[in-house]
């Protein structure tokens, strides 16, 4: 069950459907950057930990996602799954745009030049 809701959660984000509706500390897109799409967390983990590898959260916040193998559960780079899943971005940013809401993450490029 836990799958199913962490797929769904993130097939919601992805379709930007809302999940839920609660008043929580939010923050804007970065600035000059572009959101390109959300997240599939359960393939992340499945590519790193294997087939029966799954995300699912250990609290209601950004940083609450980790790879579960059996009773086992082990960190996620956001970053990391942003870069593997737009491979065909030279830059990719991973950006929570809400650090109290796991199903804000989404990946960015940038739409100009990067500061040096």
């Amino acid at each position: 069950m836990r799958k199913f809701l962490a797929s769904l959660g993130f097939s919601c984000v992805v379709v930007g459907l809302p999940i839920f509706f609660i008043s929580q500390e939010t923050h804007a897109q970065p600035a000059n950057y572009m959101r390109i799409g959300g997240l599939n967390l359960n393939s992340h983990c499945q590519k790193h930990r294997g087939k029966s590898s799954y995300a699912d959260l250990v609290e209601r916040t950004a940083s609450g996602w980790r790879c579960f193998v059996g009773t086992n559960r082990y960190s996620i780079s956001v970053q990391n799954a942003c870069t593997e899943q737009y491979r065909s971005y030279p830059v990719v940013f991973a950006y929570a745009t809400n650090s109290r809401d796991p199903y804000s993450w989404g990946c960015f490029v940038p739409t100009g030049p990067l500061p040096r």
